[in-house]
Formats: structure tokens, C-alpha cells, sequence
């Protein structure tokens, strides 16, 4: 089991990025009040094929060659199976790929979320061109992400990439989680 979710996203995150993904969908539902706590994440990668579908929840399998295992999907699934949840892996060849877990929010080993600001912005970082949306939801409040919104509101002339705009996009997913958790509205 990974310390946080944050840390299972990022990792995850990463498997579609080397799958050319264009486009990568990460939804986050936190809903305490009955006791569901979700994640999911889509992309439009390369995909996988069956046998390959099967092969990515075996730990002892990666395409990576710098290493030879390949834990992020096994851990994933762990985790969900292990705090009464469920775990869904769905893939088609040339269309992408669908991760998404679910389980009882109150669960003593459910990780907390983590540092999901790092998170997105290390994302961007690792993909600047990959359009990058986050729907993230506590309770009933929800908060939106877009990178396509955010790279059209900066221009042609700064790139989502840069040191400073990723600073200012970890604090911005940080403070809209904050506000939300604490019973705020996201603006």
C-alpha cells in the first residue's frame, strides 16, 4: 500500500504518459457522509490489449526496463480490495485506458488523499502538452481543473511548464481542496 492516493496518481499518471496519452481525466470523489470515497483515471492513450490487461495487475510484470516490477496497478487494486472496496481496469487497444477504485471512506487502512497540488503539478511537469483535467469532489461541492483553461489563459508566450505557473497551480489545487473540506464553495 502506497503512503497516500496522491502518490497512487502520480504513479499511475506516469503509466499514461508513456502511453502518448493526449488527454488524461482524474475524478475524485470524497463523500464522508456516505462513506464513499472514489478515483478514477482516463486517458486516450495507446491502450492495452487483453492479454496485456492481464499481465498489468501481476506485480512481477512492467514494460519499463529500468526496472522489473511493476507495482502501481497491484498496489492500486490492493488497496481498494483491502478497505472493502472495488477495482476496475479497462482497456482498448488505440483508445485508452480506465483505472478507478471505490471504497468505504471511513476504512481504518484508507490512506488519506495526500498532497494532490505536488501531484498535478508534477503531472504537468512530466507532460506539459497533455491536457490534464481534474474533477474533484467533497461531498456535493465540486472543483474543476483544466490545463487546456489554464495554458489558453496564459497565452502563447509562457508555457504551463514553467517553475512559477506550476507553484501557483499546486497551491491553487491545494487551497480549493482546503476550502472544500472545511465546508467552502470552490470559485
Amino acid at each position: 500500500m502506497m503512503q497516500d492516493f496522491a502518490m497512487h496518481i502520480l504513479d499511475l499518471a506516469h503509466n499514461s504518459i508513456r502511453a502518448n496519452a493526449k488527454t488524461l481525466d482524474l475524478r475524485i470523489l470524497e463523500d464522508p457522509n456516505n462513506d464513499r470515497f472514489e478515483v478514477e483515471l482516463r486517458d486516450d492513450g495507446c491502450g492495452m490489449d487483453e492479454d496485456m490487461l492481464k499481465k498489468a495487475r501481476d506485480p512481477f510484470y512492467t514494460t519499463r526496463t529500468t526496472r522489473k516490477i511493476g507495482l502501481g496497478i497491484p498496489l492500486f487494486e490492493g488497496t481498494a480490495t483491502q478497505c472493502q472496496g472495488e477495482f476496475t481496469l479497462r482497456s482498448v487497444v488505440n483508445q485508452g485506458t480506465r483505472i478507478s477504485a471505490s471504497m468505504k471512506y471511513s476504512h481504518i487502512d484508507r490512506p488519506p488523499l495526500g498532497d494532490l497540488g505536488s501531484t498535478v503539478a508534477m503531472i504537468l511537469q512530466a507532460n506539459p502538452k497533455m491536457r490534464f483535467r481534474l474533477d474533484y469532489t467533497y461531498e456535493k461541492q465540486k472543483f474543476r481543473l483544466d490545463s487546456e483553461e489554464i495554458q489558453a489563459t496564459l497565452g502563447d508566450d509562457v508555457t504551463i511548464d514553467e517553475p512559477e505557473i506550476l507553484l501557483f497551480i499546486q497551491d491553487y489545487v491545494r487551497e480549493h481542496i482546503k476550502t472544500l473540506q472545511q465546508g467552502g464553495k470552490s470559485e
